[in-house]
């Protein structure tokens, strides 16, 4: 198979699943089903990550703050809570936020900020937008490179995306593992027991690639924590076992401490602007 953002030719890993890209370094996940009862409470894992979310929001807002005038109509897709559209609302001429789960509808509105919900509307045109904002919705997507031609179509100016990256230790970690037969950690990274797996495990060359082949400049790009500093058992909680749990979540916090010393990440947010 073709590696679904530069084209060029797939290898197998261990995972029979999981393919790699050795041009741009992409890893692409392909199940041979997909998951429809996930044993991943959502919710939960929603709750229990709002620290560590509203903190690398207000990091990406900040840094945006330096790249261009604020005064934009924004949009989200996947937007759950609203933790990264609701930094922009207090500078936006208008935010919309879309999503195929409407549960936080309400909570979105009675901020200011407009709701779409997916199901009911197919995205086609978002030219209405000078500003696209993502936090973790590029890699739950199967064709990412069709998602940013609908962007460049629409003439959306500047866009804001955060992914998980295979450059950090995190990743780099769990493969390691996998390619001995411990494929838990491998499993947990593409959440394969989820009925929104991950699809995409991003390279730095190629996101380049994605941008570069749909008219986008990277400006900037900034390296995120994954977790918070303190072992946050409630998030580990809410997709494993407890004691599974107990030792992924003192161990985690140690891992992204390493991503740091080494200046990589497992998250990074890219900075895009429209180039015609």
């Amino acid at each position: 198979m073709n590696c679904i953002i530069c084209n060029l030719n797939c290898h197998k890993t261990a995972d029979k699943e999981i393919f790699y890209c050795i041009d741009c370094k992409h890893f692409s996940y392909i199940p041979e089903t997909l998951n429809h009862n996930s044993s991943f409470n959502h919710e939960a894992l929603s709750d229990s990550l709002l620290k560590i979310r509203k903190k690398n929001a207000h990091l990406i807002y900040k840094k945006f703050q330096n790249i261009t005038n604020l005064n934009k109509k924004y949009v989200e897709v996947g937007a759950g809570k609203g933790y990264l559209i609701s930094q922009f609302l207090p500078n936006a001429i208008s935010c919309t936020a879309i999503d195929m789960d409407d549960t936080f509808e309400r909570e979105l509105t009675e901020k200011g900020i407009d709701f779409v919900h997916l199901l009911d509307h197919e995205i086609k045109d978002l030219s209405m937008y000078e500003c696209f904002l993502s936090s973790h919705f590029l890699e739950h997507i199967q064709n990412p490179d069709q998602f940013l031609k609908l962007l460049n179509r629409s003439n959306v100016e500047y866009l804001v995306i955060e992914v998980p990256t295979n450059d950090g230790v995190i990743f780099k970690l769990s493969k390691i593992l996998n390619n001995i037969g411990l494929t838990a950690s491998w499993d947990r990274m593409f959440q394969k027991e989820s009925n929104s797996p991950h699809f995409q495990y991003f390279s730095n060359k190629s996101m380049h690639v994605l941008f570069q082949n749909n008219d986008y400049q990277v400006v900037d790009r900034l390296k995120l924590p994954l977790v918070e500093k303190v072992p946050n058992f409630k998030r580990i909680s809410a997709t494993e076992s407890n004691l599974v749990s107990f030792f992924i979540a003192i161990a985690l916090p140690l891992l992204d401490m390493l991503n740091r010393l080494l200046a990589t990440s497992d998250v990074v947010v890219y900075f895009a602007k429209l180039h015609k």
